[in-house]
């Protein structure tokens, strides 16, 4: 296996990203997911709605992608495991007006609904502290990496992103290595292009494991 495969380049985009992972799975023997790909552009007022809904700038480089290709997904189901999925400006904005909406993209807000409640984060986070995680970070997509255990990607207030490593038996790890940090400081320091490239290193590592 080469291993250039196995990491990328410095300044590999998203695009060469997901076809390095392709590449991978074949000369591994990977099963893969019936790839999606890449959606349908969003429009410049889809765009600045989902801005006006979340109060939050989104990065200029998401925003480039949405408008760009709209979403992505390595699979139609959305729970193939190690499957990365970013969705749509449009889907989002629909899903947060929706008649039981999605109650936001802050990353508390939003977990808690993935999982169908999360009484965990009430019992450690004050409510201050809550609306603060809600306010600075947002979650705009994710690799499920199996049932119990969700990647999810984030954009902070100066347009960096992260990862918060989210499994549903290990709450205070979660909390202990990414919610409480959080809090100090944004550990978010990606763009959307290295986020991309650093999470398809990390599902080759798994793989390999």
């Amino acid at each position: 296996m080469q291993d250039s495969l196995r990491q990328g380049p410095k300044g590999e985009t998203l695009q060469q990203a997901f076809t390095r992972y392709r590449d991978f799975a074949m000369a591994s023997d990977i099963d893969l997911a019936e790839e999606v790909g890449f959606g349908c552009a969003d429009d410049e007022v889809t765009v600045d709605r989902l801005e006006k809904l979340i109060d939050s700038p989104l990065p200029a480089d998401l925003r480039a992608f949405y408008l760009r290709h709209g979403s992505y997904s390595m699979s139609e189901s959305g729970d193939d495991w190690e499957t990365i999925h970013l969705s749509c400006a449009d889907d989002l904005v629909c899903d947060l007006q929706d008649d039981d909406p999605l109650p936001g993209l802050g990353v508390v807000e939003f977990i808690d609904w993935f999982w169908g409640g999360r009484p965990e984060f009430a019992e450690r986070f004050s409510r201050e502290q809550i609306a603060e995680l809600n306010r600075n970070y947002h979650i705009f997509g994710h690799c499920y990496v199996h049932d119990n255990r969700h990647r999810y990607y984030y954009f902070d207030r100066a347009g960096k992103m992260g990862v918060i490593d989210f499994n549903q038996d290990a709450f205070e790890s979660a909390c202990e290595h990414d919610f409480e940090p959080m809090l100090q400081a944004s550990p978010a320091h990606f763009d959307l292009d290295g986020l991309i490239s650093s999470e398809i290193d990390a599902m080759i590592a798994r793989s390999e494991m």
